[in-house]
């Protein structure tokens, strides 16, 4: 009895051992299936092939503040309070149009005064001379001596004398007088009233400025590569900008109204410092504007485009993609169909696009999507579009 109850716990021992050797093997075997159908399954990911584009190489200029480059104060020639202003700020004015009138009270007493010493060296004038002609009829006559002749046209002479005297005083007063009207010294906005109705004005002070906006100056700092980008540095420019650019108006004004949302001005580099043959991280641009077409008005600008007038064929991919430029990167499809990270050096920009000098050759993938949380050898299918 004993016998066969080893007999029997030896066989039980033993299929559970098959039974479990089995389940092992079976596992194995799975696993390794999965293991195979996972390394050939491939992750669908976007991307396009590389290609030549045409690209125009620009910069973008934030928060820059553009003035009109002839600008004048307009100044009072004499003392005065105003008696009415004949103008407003935006308004375009012609040199002489009238800007204001001044009232100075002294000016019309010392006219009174003039006026009346002039009539009384006119008086004394016709006096002498009358007394002097009869002298010259008695010296003919003996009548009287040489030195009394004499005497007398030297009275007339004296007489003489002070009318003229007081005539200029009266001119240089009537001068004066005229002053009182405030001209514009040359054609173009006015830009800034220091003056209202009423004020006291002294000689010399600010009445209104003047701006001619035919030409406008932009000035701002521009980091060594962006101002790279556009050289080698040419005569002519286009600045591209929206009717939003303007953020901060200098007038209370809408010059361009009449124009639609977007629009190119010509304009051309004035100065630069330090110049590109020096090293430097920042360099000071001042841009000259051509805007005989007023399309423009000074005032802070929070986006201007400038771009070269001509473009180059390069090879190409979208800017978005390169990330840091400082070390740009690009996934793309390597061999064998996986995700591969390739470094690469980028060259001139604009568009929306970005040179690839080195690190790509036409015609290979660039992955632009679906590649989120893949390691590099990622076994990938790429759906191949056309980069607009």
């Amino acid at each position: 009895m004993k016998l066969f109850f080893t007999a029997a716990m030896a066989v039980i021992i033993a299929i559970s051992a098959l039974f479990i050797g089995y389940g092992v093997y079976v596992n194995k075997v799975s696993d390794s299936y999965i293991e195979t159908v996972m390394a050939s399954r491939a992750v669908v990911v976007h991307g396009f092939k590389v290609s030549y584009r045409e690209i125009t190489p620009e910069i973008v200029l934030n928060n820059v503040n553009m003035r009109a480059e002839h600008a004048t104060d307009v100044i009072a020639q004499i003392d005065g309070s105003v008696r009415e202003m004949f103008v407003s700020q935006g308004q375009y004015v012609k040199r002489g149009q009238k800007i204001c009138a001044l009232a100075n009270t002294d000016i019309s007493l010392e006219i009174s005064r003039a006026n009346t010493d002039i009539a009384k060296a006119d008086a004394a004038f016709v006096q002498t001379n009358g007394e002097m002609e009869r002298s010259k009829r008695l010296s003919e006559k003996n009548a009287i001596s040489r030195s009394e002749l004499e005497s007398s046209v030297a009275r007339m002479k004296s007489a003489q004398a002070e009318l003229a005297a007081a005539k200029i005083a009266r001119n240089q007063l009537d001068q004066q007088s005229g002053l009182q009207t405030v001209n514009s010294t040359i054609d173009g906005f006015v830009l800034v009233v220091y003056q209202q109705d009423g004020a006291y004005v002294q000689k010399g002070a600010p009445v209104i400025m003047v701006g001619d906006f035919d030409r406008l100056l932009l000035k701002g700092q521009i980091p060594d590569k962006k101002i790279k980008n556009i050289s080698p540095l040419n005569e002519s420019y286009s600045m591209r900008m929206d009717v939003s650019d303007l953020s901060e108006k200098a007038l209370d004004t809408d010059f361009r109204s009449s124009f639609g949302e977007t629009f190119v001005i010509k304009a051309k580099i004035r100065d630069m410092n330090p110049p590109l043959a020096d090293s430097a991280p920042l360099r000071n641009v001042t841009w000259e504007i051509d805007n005989a077409m007023g399309l423009l008005e000074p005032g802070l600008y929070s986006s201007i485009t400038v771009s070269r007038n001509d473009s180059k064929m390069v090879l190409a991919v979208p800017a978005e993609l390169i990330g840091n430029m400082e070390s740009p990167e690009l996934y793309v499809a390597g061999p064998d169909s996986r995700l591969a990270v390739r470094e690469v050096s980028t060259g001139i920009y604009g568009g929306g696009l970005v040179e690839i000098r080195d690190g790509l050759r036409e015609g290979d993938v660039v992955i632009t999507s679906g590649i989120d949380g893949l390691e590099p050898g990622t076994k990938i299918d790429v759906v191949v579009k056309e980069l607009s």
